[in-house]
């Protein structure tokens, strides 16, 4: 009770460096999952990919050090901002009518989803060092992933808007975020059809890279939803 009462009070006082914090345990949570996943049910078929698959799991900090660094510095703070834009700028007077709530969630899928997905794989990209890479991650991931957002987003940020107190969305939002977090760290770090390995010796030496802890990574947010004015999504 004392923590909660002390997170709430965060919030109220400063709102945006809170749901950064929180962005942050989500987003280590979220990527945790998504690299044990990728290790436990990864089944590699070259000989020496085998042997280092059956080594230990390897935490790769490199990979969350980027997820963590964009959810902190790029992801969180665009979302605390634009939630705060939409509820003072969509029917303030009524903001959980059933209108407001539409007109929000138009925008936030049909705009602000896209275009911050697409941030997100460009930044990545360019955390990683191959800036190149950008605009065909793009062109290859983001169709795939905005398929995956909008069977699970819109519901959820239909509750967020209609439901949820706004100091207590960003925690709301950051518990359903943790398997998104996976799910687009899972999408980041998968290898583009464009750049795949063309011999067996390159996709070995790609997997000891990888086993080593130097493998592609990603930042969170993940663009992970935040929450609004007083708690807002990403």
């Amino acid at each position: 009770m004392g923590f909660w009462a002390s997170y709430n009070r965060s919030l109220k006082q400063s709102p945006l460096l809170t749901k950064i914090a929180t962005g942050v345990v989500g987003t280590i949570l979220g990527d945790g999952l998504a690299q044990y996943s990728q290790y436990r049910f990864s089944k590699p078929t070259q000989p020496l990919a085998r042997k280092l698959h059956e080594r230990s799991f390897q935490y790769d900090h490199a990979r969350l050090l980027r997820l963590l660094f964009w959810s902190a510095a790029v992801g969180t703070p665009i979302a605390h901002f634009w939630f705060q834009f939409l509820d003072m700028r969509i029917m303030p007077g009524a903001p959980t009518s059933p209108l407001a709530v539409v007109c929000k969630l138009v925008l936030d899928q049909g705009l602000m989803a896209p275009l911050g997905t697409a941030l997100f794989f460009m930044g990545m990209k360019v955390l990683e060092g191959q800036p190149h890479r950008a605009l065909p991650e793009v062109k290859e991931k983001l169709w795939p992933v905005m398929l995956a957002n909008w069977a699970v987003w819109p519901l959820a940020n239909a509750i967020n808007f209609a439901i949820i107190p706004p100091s207590q969305r960003i925690l709301y939002v950051n518990v359903l975020a943790v398997v998104w977090t996976a799910f687009m760290s899972h999408m980041a770090n998968k290898p583009a059809v464009s750049a795949a390995p063309s011999t067996s010796l390159t996709a070995s030496s790609t997997v000891a890279r990888s086993s080593s802890g130097h493998k592609q990574g990603i930042a969170m947010l993940a663009l992970e939803p935040a929450s609004d004015v007083d708690g807002k999504h990403l």
